[in-house]
Order: structure tokens, then C-alpha cells, then sequence
């Protein structure tokens, strides 16, 4: 994937943490099944949306100060920058109302980087002269 298709995945990760935060829970309740923090490709986000899931879990308010609260207190996440952080989340919402397809696009991110994983690994194991190619495409098939 080039640079440019994985920086309009980040915009799209950027956009549903913000439309979500800004949103609260209708947002989320359009979104929040479909996505795992393993769709986001940005680490950070990822640790974002669990945050947010596991506020949802708990009954809590997911607005900007409760999110940011509970990533500094909870995630780890440094004093300084973090409210920023989340605040230019929200600034970069551009159509909340477009959510699900942009989590339909996140997910089917995953799903590629997923799939170019297990063939590098399939790749991997047929040049090892040591593994029975019949076995692996056993294993495949």
C-alpha cells in the first residue's frame, strides 16, 4: 500500500474517533460493533478505541473531557498534549454521518493487511526447502 492510501486510512481512523467523541452515542451505536482496536492501523488510535469501547461498556460519558480523562488516567497516555490530542480528533470530523462506511473501509483495511501477512508468511515457508509443500497446501486449502 502506498503512502498516500495509508495516510486516507489514518484521516478515516481520525475521523471515526472524532465523530464518535463529538457524536457520543449515536455514533457509536452505529459503529461500535463492527469495529476492533486491531482494524485501526494507527497503534495510538487503537488504544483509543478501546478506550472509548470500554467507556460504552461501563456506562460512561464519552465526550472530550471524560475520553481525555480516561486516557491519561487509565491508558497511559502523557499529561501534556493528550487533551490536544483528542481535540484535533474532533476537529477533523468531516461527515459523521458517513461513519459506517468509513468503518466498512477501516475494516476491510484489516482485512488486507491480514491477508498480505498470511501470504508473506506462505510465501516464507515455501522457500524453506525443509517444509512438505503437499502439507502446506493442505494446511492452505
Amino acid at each position: 500500500m502506498n503512502q498516500q492510501a495509508i495516510e486516507n486510512i489514518q484521516e478515516i481512523e481520525r475521523g471515526i474517533l472524532g465523530a464518535v467523541i463529538l457524536e457520543t452515542r449515536s455514533a457509536y451505536s452505529q459503529v461500535g460493533d463492527l469495529l476492533e482496536p486491531a482494524h485501526f492501523r494507527t497503534e495510538k488510535y487503537a488504544k483509543i478505541w478501546q478506550a472509548l469501547r470500554d467507556m460504552d461498556s461501563e456506562g460512561l460519558s464519552i465526550d472530550y473531557l471524560s475520553v481525555t480523562n480516561r486516557l491519561v488516567n487509565k491508558c497511559g497516555f502523557p499529561q501534556v498534549g493528550t487533551a490536544y490530542e483528542v481535540g484535533t480528533l474532533i476537529n477533523n470530523v468531516n461527515q459523521a454521518g458517513n461513519i459506517v462506511t468509513h468503518a466498512y473501509i477501516l475494516k476491510q483495511d484489516y482485512i488486507q493487511r491480514k491477508l498480505m501477512s498470511i501470504g508473506s508468511m506462505l510465501v516464507a515457508k515455501a522457500n524453506d526447502p525443509t517444509n512438505d509443500p503437499l502439507e502446506m497446501l493442505s494446511d492452505v486449502s
